[in-house]
């Protein structure tokens, strides 16, 4: 899994605490799913977004809560064999080239003004269903990076 993204923010409110952001990027995915005992399934998830969010800042620490819309798009489908045996699932799969998705995500970043390290919790309502197993789990996970806020001179 990689990420990448650039945006722009804006402070607002009594002595700019909170800020307005949002970003844009672009991330990649290589999953491989277990539909049951005999079928799974290798593919890889392009992913382009926009994220909005607010955050709230105060000295070394601010925490964000926004929403990633994104539309992911699949490549490299490897159905299993005995996925591919069963025509109806096979022909949903052929037919399941992307989704719109939204994610909740919860940042909390540390550090410099300009520069914080930051770790992000996102969670992931489910998004499709396919013969009743999901390709795309309910989940959640945590990126871990750093933020860089440059501003204009």
């Amino acid at each position: 899994m990689a990420e990448i993204g650039a945006g722009f923010f804006k402070p607002f409110g009594p002595d700019s605490i909170f800020v307005f952001e949002t970003y844009a990027g672009y991330g990649m995915y290589t999953m491989n799913r277990a539909l049951n005992t005999y079928q799974s399934v290798a593919y890889n998830i392009h992913r382009p977004f926009v994220q909005p969010s607010i955050s709230i800042r105060y000295k070394i620490v601010e925490v964000s809560y926004g929403l990633r819309m994104s539309m992911l798009f699949f490549s490299n489908q490897h159905p299993s064999t005995a996925f591919v045996e069963d025509e109806i699932t096979m022909m949903n799969f052929e037919n399941w080239n992307k989704i719109f998705n939204i994610d909740h995500s919860l940042t909390i970043g540390v550090g410099a003004e300009l520069v914080k390290f930051q770790i992000q919790w996102i969670y992931n309502p489910q998004v499709n269903y396919l013969n009743d197993s999901f390709l795309i789990p309910t989940f959640s996970n945590v990126n871990i990076g750093l933020k860089f806020r440059f501003q204009p001179f």
